[in-house]
């Protein structure tokens, strides 16, 4: 396995020190430069929020799936565990994705 060495700001792109955040500590402290980072991500996306999924069959009835504001395919779901997916159920973290116009 080839690790990856991350050691430029998403933003910016300056070097920064630790190769495991995103953002520079000069944009991380910036919360309109992370606003609009994160505005050009969802432009780029096919997919966006939909409506909260409630239940197990809702949920495998989907394709594509928005938890913490990612987008997971149905197959990804199928290799969590149950009591993880149930987790994410009772917290209201799932919802559905749908397809941009």
């Amino acid at each position: 396995m080839v690790k990856i060495k991350n050691d430029k700001c998403v933003i910016c792109h300056k070097e920064k020190d630790e190769s495991y955040f995103k953002f520079c500590d000069e944009c991380s402290n910036d919360a309109e430069k992370i606003k609009k980072y994160y505005e050009k991500l969802e432009k780029r996306r096919k997919y966006t929020k939909g409506e909260l999924i409630t239940n197990f069959d809702e949920l495998l009835k989907q394709e594509f799936i928005y938890v913490h504001g990612k987008i997971y395919h149905i197959g990804w779901v199928k290799s969590w565990r149950i009591q993880m997916a149930e987790t994410y159920l009772i917290r209201n973290e799932v919802h559905k994705a749908v397809k941009k116009q």
